[in-house]
């Protein structure tokens, strides 16, 4: 009842406000001056308010208007419309509600920091332009005869309109973007020379004091490297090494040339019959291969069918007399040719990046379906080789591989004495969206090293069985990285599908500011949680500014080319999430790594090229005390961490966390939201069950797949709340052994369960001081990126 009729009093007075003194209420004003407008001074009180007020109330527009995340109990008596005709009765009416200026009106120091806490931060910082100007408005509503004289004092000419809250790059490269145009359709010609990569300025000191905050640097990798393997110059050279990226993550060198580039990326091969048997292993119970073979296959694997012309061909067909075939291979496989052209019928099947960093949402109908970069739903489908319930184990992977069972600096199989032996516990990862690698200063979800440390792209794709000559993998691997690098850092994200229910735009523009604005640890709740290094305490102060109003900031970021790119590593104590992944990569990892090949050791102080040294150094050289060469891109960043990736496809990207133990992005920002056991809503084609991914099992409200929560079940680890082993062995997570699940219970390995060791769901949990209304508008934002 209070406050309907506070509303109803707000309303009334300013209609009365505004129907006194000739519309503006400035009864009693002198003479206007001569002049005005644009020049030395306004000629009424009405032009300053036109030129000067309006502009400066724009975000206070956005939030402080009915039904906005600014009408609250709080923030209610500043109660503005969406109409700026009407700000000059709405704002007097608003500062007659708090008490005119006494001294200081409230509106005043809520908006420029003086005051309690502002969801809307500090859009009139005090002894700012706007400070003054909202000053003088409000100094004129207490006394009108002098106001033409206060505003005579600040001069002429008008505020700066305000930017769009709303507009995203949506993700990709400086280079990219630079070289194709933002909407990726307006290209430059193949000689224009590219600029500087904004991330090479991020470096210690780096945009000190302002509201987004560094402490994840970048480092030059290539300083010492020869000149075919540094940045490209010019956009044509961009484009060259771009589509050979594309090319090498598809195995596409293996249909070009009709034999592999180098013995280290032998693919595995299969036979197309072989390929087209496969449903006999899906325990189906089916008497024959399916018409609906590549969506059933889709469903028990996880693998994307690839959105773009990749054939096999189907029983009985002639792969040259149908361009290849009429069927659809997933991402990451593809069809060989001979050394004419000619297709063979053989299959390369994956051994690369993309069995990890793949997956499907949507259709090629919604302009979606197969997506480069998309974390991979495979661990965790029926069909999964890898333990179900949890997402796999990268690192250790690549421990065991390159640090136990290899050399460090030649690659070759290891020699006897080799001092190096994980005994961490499991750490678990869902891998990182590449459409945000432009964006990130360092690489990985502890920003290890920088993101020009290239060599560790290849590491997945050319280790084949872990028999390749070391040399050979050397060279190979330099030949291709900067391909695979630039490929993968020109994706783009998905866009919001417009076959979804639409973006709710005002809704959305009030979670760009609370984005960029609101300090989650100045509200109760967070009072003895630790605080960030630095930044402004917002999303965006770890997660960079992406809105156009704000990276044209000062106070966020040196200018636009800086648009969603972060560099914060959130210390352990800070984010809280599961810390297994960070631990894993602080102690002798980080030491070896920093000895290692693929650190870049190349021109250091007392290196020896591995294929030079003699038995004695290389005996030597295994013990960490001796072996001092620091390469040039270490992996140690100073802080044990999370580094808080860029949020362009967020909408796309469930489930999150760095383990993908939250199932929806409401979830993430409520703590309280957060299923212990839950299971991805599933589909079924040709009695073939797997992830439903269709756009009908997003749940756009929460941002996130459907689920269902289930109950505890202790027949079974995957759905056990007492796991019988809650610390998974070295070898187990290695080699992502599974325990064997019949047919029937497939699905069991569709469920995540975060009591297993490495899977905790924790963390984040700042976020709880918001309200509904503010979660609801930051997921409406979050859906433009």
């Amino acid at each position: 009842m209070f406050e309907r009729i506070m509303r109803s009093s707000l309303s009334l007075l300013a209609v009365c406000v505004a129907a006194c003194g000739g519309g503006g209420g400035y009864e009693g004003t002198p003479s206007p001056a001569p002049g005005g407008g644009g020049g030395e001074s306004f000629a009424t009180v009405e032009a300053f308010v036109d030129a000067r007020i309006k502009p400066r109330l724009d975000n206070c527009r956005t939030c402080h208007v009915p039904g906005g995340v600014g009408d609250i109990t709080d923030g209610r008596r500043m109660k503005l419309s969406t109409t700026a005709s009407e700000d000059d009765a709405n704002l007097r009416a608003s500062w007659t509600a708090m008490g005119g200026n006494n001294p200081t009106s409230r509106i005043l120091l809520m908006a420029s920091g003086e005051g309690d806490p502002h969801t809307g931060g500090t859009p009139w910082p005090v002894d700012s332009d706007a400070y003054r100007d909202i000053a003088a408005i409000l100094a004129c509503y207490e006394d009108s005869s002098t106001c033409m004289s206060r505003i005579a004092a600040l001069g002429g000419g008008n505020a700066p309109t305000a930017q769009p809250l709303l507009g995203s790059r949506n993700g990709s490269s400086y280079f990219e973007n630079y070289c194709e145009g933002r909407d990726g359709n307006t290209p430059r010609a193949d000689d224009t020379v590219l600029p500087r990569d904004p991330r090479e300025q991020v470096v210690a000191g780096f945009n000190a004091g302002k509201a987004v905050y560094f402490n994840a640097y970048y480092e030059n990798c290539l300083a010492n490297q020869p000149e075919e393997m540094q940045l490209p110059k010019t956009c044509g050279e961009y484009r060259t090494l771009r589509t050979a990226g594309a090319q090498f993550l598809n195995h596409d060198d293996v249909v070009s040339r009709g034999t592999p580039a180098n013995p280290a990326a032998t693919p595995s091969l299969i036979t197309a019959d072989e390929f087209n048997a496969q449903w006999q292993n899906w325990g189906a119970g089916l008497a024959a291969r399916p018409a609906e073979f590549d969506e059933a296959r889709a469903l028990f694997t996880g693998q994307a069918i690839a959105p773009f012309h990749n054939p096999y061909p189907l029983p009985g067909e002639d792969p040259n007399a149908t361009n290849g075939g009429s069927g659809r291979l997933p991402l990451g496989m593809v069809q060989t040719k001979d050394g004419s052209g000619n297709w063979t019928g053989m299959i390369a099947t994956d051994n690369s990046c993309v069995g990890c960093h793949a997956s499907g949402i949507g259709t090629a109908a919604d302009g979606l379906g197969g997506l480069w970069g998309l974390g991979a739903a495979g661990y965790m489908a029926p069909g999964g080789s890898s333990q179900g319930g949890q997402t796999p184990d990268a690192v250790t992977g690549f421990e065991i591989v390159d640090f136990v069972l290899k050399d460090w600096d030649s690659l070759d199989s290891n020699a006897p004495g080799q001092k190096y032996l994980p005994t961490h516990r499991p750490s678990r990862q869902d891998g990182p969206q590449w459409w945000n690698m432009g964006s990130r200063v360092r690489k990985f979800f502890d920003g290890g090293p920088s993101t020009l440390s290239l060599r560790i792209l290849t590491a997945s794709f050319i280790d084949g069985d872990h028999l390749a000559n070391g040399k050979a993998r050397r060279d190979y691997s330099n030949e291709v990285a900067m391909k695979a690098y630039m490929f993968t850092e020109s994706l783009r994200s998905p866009k919001y599908p417009a076959s979804l229910p639409a973006i709710d735009t005002a809704l959305a523009e009030q979670g760009a500011v609370l984005f960029h604005t609101k300090d989650l640890w100045a509200y109760a709740g967070n009072e003895n949680a630790p605080k960030p290094l630095g930044g402004n305490g917002s999303c965006a102060s770890c997660h960079g500014a992406y809105s156009p109003r704000y990276v044209n900031d000062t106070t966020y970021v040196p200018g636009p080319e800086f648009e969603g790119i972060a560099g914060h590593i959130s210390p352990i104590n800070v984010i809280g999430t599961e810390r297994h992944r960070a631990d894993q990569l602080a102690g002798i990892f980080a030491d070896v790594w920093a000895r290692s090949w693929w650190s870049y050791p190349e021109g250091q102080n007392g290196y020896v090229d591995p294929d030079t040294k003699s038995p004695a150094q290389e005996a030597a050289d295994e013990n960490l005390a001796v072996r001092n060469t620091q390469g040039t891109c270490g992996w140690r960043p100073g802080v044990v961490g999370y580094q808080a990736p860029p949020l362009y496809g967020v909408w796309a990207s469930a489930p999150y966390f760095h383990n993908g133990s939250v199932p929806d992005l409401e979830s993430v920002l409520d703590p309280t939201q957060r299923p212990s056991l839950w299971r991805r809503q599933s589909q079924t084609v040709a009695g073939v069950m797997g992830f439903d991914s269709r756009l009908s099992a997003l749940d756009t409200t929460k941002m996130g797949w459907k689920y269902t929560t289930l109950t505890c079940d202790n027949a079974h680890p995957y759905t056990s709340c007492d796991p019988v082993q809650t610390t998974g062995s070295i070898f187990q997570t290695f080699t992502g052994a599974a325990p064997v699940v019949p047919p029937a219970s497939r699905e069991l390995r569709m469920t995540f369960n975060t009591q297993v060791d490495g899977n905790s769901n924790a963390g984040h949990e700042f976020t709880k001081v918001l309200s509904p209304q503010e979660r609801k508008a930051l997921i409406e934002y979050l859906k433009t990126l």
